[in-house]
């Protein structure tokens, strides 16, 4: 049945991997193989069938995310440059909600209008199977992956150099060369809990120093009038990487076109936890 209803399917194959994740039964981490759609290729599909001036459009760029789009422009020298963003996030899967899976999505935030709310999904994992090690294996692979979108060049091989699996990535090993679009990550979306899993930031009710933007701890929040010191020490990357030590192995780093002027935190989530900071 599957393959009757993929007959006319465009879709790219998943791409499997080894990945560590989390046994509940056993209590204990252990490697198994998963699958992921990779955002070159989801991207190629939408190019070679979508219009190229709609996956294109800026229109519903934000101020932070234009600037970083027209950065990265400058620094690889092209004209067009493909912008997509990620949104992640947990969402019930049963009818009582006590089970919950993590997704990440791609889209595009230059899109307007109906197509503004396009995601698909990348990664769909029962909440469950995630250990501390999850996010860094997958994204280790989203980060591999990205770079080729930067490079404009598809992949000659696996994320860790190993050849083309005969069956599985049979489509993928007859596609080299040149992409006719690049593409950069502009907007990483999501709620804080997303994040701590994700990228090793440290919770909002941490007492230290919590923010990837500013110097601000816990007990400065409410500290909004005159001259507050923590809103005028802006964080650079660095400072960020220094302050979150495992922040240097999260995709954020290795997929060398973010930085955290990307980070939105979901304002429903902001909204939630006014009263809990």
């Amino acid at each position: 049945m599957r393959r009757r209803i993929r007959k006319n399917d465009h879709w790219p194959d998943p791409y499997w991997l080894d990945c560590r994740v989390w046994n509940r039964v056993k209590q204990k981490e252990e490697t198994k193989k998963i699958c992921i759609l990779l955002p070159s290729e989801v991207l190629e599909t939408l190019w070679e069938y979508g219009l190229k001036p709609v996956l294109l459009g800026e229109g519903n760029y934000d101020k932070l995310t234009k600037q970083h789009h027209t950065w990265m422009k400058q620094q690889l020298n092209v004209s067009e440059l493909l912008g997509f963003g990620f949104h992640g996030d947990g969402v019930p899967c049963n009818y009582d909600r006590t089970e919950s899976v993590m997704l990440t999505s791609i889209n595009l935030p230059g899109l307007t209008g109906k197509n503004g709310r396009l995601r698909i999904p990348l990664v769909i994992l029962p909440d469950h199977c995630f250990s501390d090690n999850t996010f860094d294996d997958i994204y280790e692979v989203l980060a591999w992956d990205m770079r080729s979108l930067l490079s404009g060049v598809r992949h000659e091989a696996r994320h860790d150099n190993t050849p083309w699996h005969k069956e599985k990535d049979k489509k993928r090993s007859k596609m080299h060369g040149q992409r006719d679009f690049r593409a950069c990550l502009v907007q990483v979306r999501s709620d804080w809990e997303w994040l701590t899993k994700c990228y090793h930031f440290p919770g909002h009710g941490s007492k230290d120093e919590f923010c990837w933007m500013c110097s601000c701890k816990r007990s400065q929040v409410e500290e909004v009038d005159g001259y507050v010191i923590w809103n005028h020490n802006c964080c650079t990357y660095m400072h960020v990487e220094c302050r979150f030590l495992k922040l240097s192995a999260s995709a954020l780093r290795q997929s060398a076109s973010a930085n955290c002027s990307c980070l939105y935190i979901e304002a429903i989530y902001i909204a939630q936890k006014q009263n809990a900071i």
